[in-house]
């Protein structure tokens, strides 16, 4: 906004240009070679101002690739042997994107060539795109990346943090450079059908530190931009159950009692064996079927293992030389419980190939004790932590020290 009159400003060399000889301010104003005007152009068919009326393929792309769209207005290039170049936003609107780039829409009549280099004499970097406001999203969004030399889009991306296996799937993933122009960042973009199937918050933090950028979009609705903003971490490293693997004993007793089960260490037990009542002395798991689970570090053998399970014990054998995977088997089979090997977990309920997955090292246990368990080695990042946290896990990060 000028305020004339303003000593500062009518100092300025361009200052008497604005105002006719009447002293009336003009329409239209050259400043740099460049003719503006400030007459409004009829509404943009499709543009969203206010209302219920839907957003304009136009409009969404825009906000998918982070770019400015012009529909109002119009501007004037002159040419050198006299008369101007008016492009009407309202029948050609405008893109335009960070590093410069401009993109032209037109639907039947396209911008003569001759014009078109004009154009370019101004504006270096402008390509023609072949769309319009009543196309789909998916077209209008197709035409744009091709215009870009963005069309050689990679199918997924694939990277490791800590043993947990990333794998993200997009309709669109292109390179982009960062608005500091110091990294480049995987663009993904993918349509959606209603705000459910939004990949989470902490997820979309979570690829952003990665350099991964997610942007969804609803086509036919109203929509707002990917939410990344950072938020208050409830459930960080301190929330997760940490149990190391250098001593068996406690290795097994810290397990169970994360998993949920009642623990008894060092239990007088009596069977019968070889015609009399043995006494001894052992460690004993309450189970989900009100079977007792015995826990074995080597003290029993032979027919004495069979005369146990004859009594109605469970035995789970720990051996001397059991690494952690081999105990955390034996123990979720003894205990009967399901579980999944290096489980993936999606980041979002919703249909089609475009999603993100997390395979996870470790063990996955859906119906626990008390609850959904993930055990794993890996040192998870506080935001999958949170993610899993979110989900009703209980998360067990098995330190090895063995």
């Amino acid at each position: 906004m000028l305020n004339i009159p303003n000593q500062v400003l009518r100092n300025q060399p361009w200052y008497e240009s604005l105002f006719d000889n009447s002293g009336n301010l003009r329409n239209t104003v050259v400043l740099n070679n460049l003719l503006i005007t400030k007459e409004k152009a009829p509404e943009a068919a499709g543009a969203l101002d206010k209302g219920d009326r839907p957003v304009s393929a136009f409009t969404k792309v825009a906000s998918f690739l982070d770019a400015k769209l012009l529909t109002k207005g119009s501007y004037f290039f002159p040419r050198q042997e006299g008369g101007d170049i008016k492009i009407d936003l309202a029948h050609f609107p405008i893109m335009e994107f960070r590093d410069g780039a401009r993109l032209v829409f037109f639907q039947e009549n396209r911008i003569q060539r001759s014009d078109l280099e004009v154009i370019k004499s101004y504006w270096h970097n402008v390509k023609e795109v072949s769309a319009s406001r009543e196309d789909s999203l998916e077209k209008v969004l197709d035409a744009v990346l091709v215009s870009l030399n963005k069309d050689k889009r990679k199918e997924k991306l694939l990277f490791s943090d800590h043993g947990v296996v990333v794998e993200v799937h997009a309709r669109w993933i292109f390179a982009e450079r960062s608005r500091s122009g110091k990294q480049e960042r995987q663009i993904c973009l993918t349509p959606i059908s209603n705000p459910k199937e939004r990949t989470p918050d902490l997820i979309v933090r979570y690829l952003a530190r990665n350099n991964i950028i997610i942007r969804e979009k609803i086509p036919d609705k109203k929509d707002t931009a990917q939410i990344t903003r950072d938020k208050p971490i409830s459930y960080a490293s301190e929330d997760i159950i940490r149990i190391d693997d250098s001593d068996q004993r406690t290795f097994v007793a810290d397990l169970l009692i994360a998993l949920g089960y009642e623990y008894a260490q060092k239990c007088q037990i009596t069977f019968p064996y070889a015609g009399i009542q043995i006494e001894a002395v052992s460690n004993l798991v309450s189970r989900n079927n009100e079977k007792l689970l015995l826990i074995d570090f080597g003290d029993f053998y032979g027919e004495a293992i069979l005369a146990l399970t004859k009594a109605g014990f469970g035995i789970a054998q720990v051996n001397e030389d059991d690494n952690f995977h081999i105990i955390i088997k034996k123990l979720l089979r003894a205990l009967d419980v399901t579980f999944s090997s290096d489980p993936t977990f999606f980041a979002v309920e919703r249909p089609g190939n475009y999603n993100t997955s997390l395979m996870v090292p470790g063990y996955f246990v859906p119906k626990a004790k008390t609850s959904k368990v993930l055990i794993t080695t890996s040192q998870l990042h506080d935001d999958l932590i949170q993610f899993f946290r979110e989900q009703d896990m209980t998360v067990i990060m098995i330190e090895t020290k063995r």
